[in-house]
């Protein structure tokens, strides 16, 4: 017997309107908040050439960013969860082009040259994104995914 999700006896269920507003809004919230987190410490420091301004960028935006990802996947389920991936996608692309701009003259000598190798420029987006879908799928509730049989049909098991 699986365990279901109780709503307390004065509360009455929600209709399909507020179902739909809870999903989009945490679709969408989710989605900008995960963009705005990852990509703020880029903003702030313009440094772009050095290591040190990834790791501030990782510390200070990723780390929060899927730590948030994880309580949105758990508050708003699939929606939250996508609206987490959709938001790490966007950034992932901010960050792409902005690691972009940082090798674009490497080799000129009066440019500063990146610390980094010209490899980080797609995989620490393909990264990022990896690591949201990871946080998604370790922090998702089992209710929201029915990967063994859809509820109220019954198998052998439940005979």
């Amino acid at each position: 017997m699986q365990p279901t999700r109780q709503t307390p006896k004065n509360r009455k269920p929600a209709d399909m309107d507020t179902q739909m507003l809870f999903g989009c809004s945490g679709f969408v919230g989710s989605s900008i908040g995960t963009f705005l987190l990852t990509v703020w410490p880029h903003m702030v420091y313009m440094n772009i050439t050095s290591m040190r301004a990834l790791y501030i960028g990782a510390l200070l935006g990723m780390l929060p960013a899927a730590i948030t990802g994880a309580w949105v996947t758990r508050r708003f389920g699939i929606a939250g969860s996508a609206g987490f991936i959709a938001g790490s996608i966007a950034s992932a692309v901010f960050l792409n082009l902005r690691l972009r701009q940082g090798t674009m003259l490497r080799g000129v000598p009066q440019a500063p040259q990146p610390e980094y190798p010209d490899v980080f420029v797609w995989l620490l987006p393909v990264g990022w994104v990896i690591v949201a879908i990871v946080v998604c799928l370790l922090f998702i509730a089992r209710e929201e995914v029915a990967l063994d049989h859809p509820s109220g049909s019954k198998t052998s098991e439940d005979s």
